[in-house]
């Protein structure tokens, strides 16, 4: 009887750890939240353009591609996000984007535009609800997790500094003319970090450091150029320090790239 009860707890461990190999590496989920945090700051920055440059000829193409990002990281997140817990959350998440879907269909006054920022904002708050969650849950197996949400704060951070730059410039709305400030103080902190975490390291991805330092002092020589109104500029740095940044992450995608 004893041996047969062995037996049977045996066979139950080995179901239990058949299960828990099977287990979803939770990364995947985690990188597809935060991926959702920068494209919809992107496309929140698009919306911003289209209110004072609607004749500017590469917001409607970003916006596109923003929208495209937006709806496959959500498809990603569908994918992945059952049975980790944050279902409920999620829905939250959905349902806010589903009231920005109804903003992208036409240019916004700038009334809308500031619904449309705080819905863009609540949603950022509930995702990184999220992505701490399952940061606590990563770090153990991904001792490089820091890095990797590096990676999307800062880029979040250079859209945020776009949005600030031109709701600080225009009379949109009082309640917006913080965000340069904020947003600048946060993309030199991640500079920073960044900095001595790489450095004495070799590899790709310092080349694309400096790249993307050269590209932060352009970009941040523009937010204070009072010799031409540098809004288009800033608008292309921010896709150019998005891009490059990603590929300093990913330097194995840097010889496509190129």
């Amino acid at each position: 009887m004893l041996n047969k009860m062995r037996h049977i707890f045996f066979i139950f461990i080995i179901f239990l750890s058949s299960l828990w190999s099977q287990e979803k590496d939770p990364l995947p989920l985690y990188e597809s939240i935060l991926e959702m945090q920068v494209a919809s700051y992107r496309l929140s920055r698009d919306k911003l353009y289209e209110i004072y440059f609607p004749d500017f000829e590469l917001i409607q193409p970003d916006m596109g591609q923003a929208i495209t990002i937006s709806e496959q990281t959500i498809g990603n997140i569908l994918e992945s996000i059952e049975g980790t817990g944050m279902e409920e959350q999620f829905g939250a998440v959905e349902d806010i984007w589903n009231n920005m879907r109804l903003g992208m269909l036409n240019p916004l006054s700038e009334k809308e535009f500031v619904k449309f920022y705080y819905d863009c904002k609540t949603m950022d708050q509930l995702l990184s609800v999220m992505a701490d969650t399952l940061e606590e849950r990563l770090v153990k197996t991904h001792p490089d997790i820091r890095d990797i949400r590096l990676k999307y704060e800062i880029r979040k951070a250079v859209y945020l500094t776009n949005i600030g730059y031109i709701t600080a410039h225009y009379p949109l709305s009082q309640s917006l003319k913080g965000i340069l400030r904020e947003s600048v103080g946060k993309a030199k902190a991640y500079l920073n970090e960044i900095r001595r975490r790489k450095a004495g390291t070799a590899g790709a991805s310092v080349p694309m450091l400096a790249q993307v330092l050269n590209d932060w002092n352009f970009y941040y020589f523009n937010l204070h150029n009072v010799l031409f109104s540098p809004e288009k500029t800033l608008f292309s740095m921010a896709n150019t320090l998005n891009l490059h940044i990603y590929l300093m992450f990913n330097p194995a995608k840097t010889t496509a790239y190129r």
